[in-house]
């Protein structure tokens, strides 16, 4: 999977893909949904729609806002993620079926996860160890890393048995 911290797909999806359409009208949902559904019909790349939606604020929200026009798509090459565990457990209360994963960077106690409303840990390489990678393939989860940038870290992390990463440079991990 791959991380674009440096928006180098919206360049391309801006340059390329769709030359006619001016830069305002690119924000927005509708061209969100013009992506996605380019992305799914050229491509076979697996998508994690991550909600940026922060625990800190206690924010209220209402799951079907945010996954209104993501649920016109297939789901098999679709996951959702978050930092917010709340917001993950009310998408998979939901939406039993969609695949889910809560995203963390730090130290972490997995004994205060719901395992039935998460399909997978999406932690920062940082904080992996193979006694993670253990407790959660028992539990029947699997683990999606990020930002793996480095050969020799994914080597290691695939060592360890971590399931997927996601990176900033492709290119790097060849």
């Amino acid at each position: 999977m791959h991380h674009d911290e440096v928006d180098i797909f919206e360049e391309f999806i801006s340059n390329t893909l769709f030359d006619d359409i001016n830069i305002d009208s690119k924000k927005g949902s509708m061209f969100a949904k013009k992506v996605l559904d380019y992305i799914i019909k050229n491509t076979t790349l697996e998508i994690n729609v991550e909600f940026k939606i922060s625990p800190f604020f206690n924010e209220s929200f209402n799951v079907d806002n945010y996954l209104e026009y993501f649920l016109d798509f297939s789901q098999s090459r679709l996951f959702y993620s978050s930092f917010n565990s709340d917001f993950i457990y009310a998408v998979k209360r939901k939406y039993p079926k969609l695949e889910t994963g809560l995203l963390f960077e730090s130290s972490f106690n997995s004994m205060k996860i719901n395992w039935n409303l998460v399909d997978n840990l999406h932690p920062h390489w940082t904080v992996i160890n193979k006694n993670l990678v253990e407790k959660t393939h028992k539990k029947g989860k699997k683990i999606v890393t990020y930002p793996v940038d480095s050969i020799r870290i994914f080597n290691k992390l695939k060592e360890m048995g971590v399931d997927a990463v996601i990176t900033n440079d492709p290119a790097s991990l060849i």
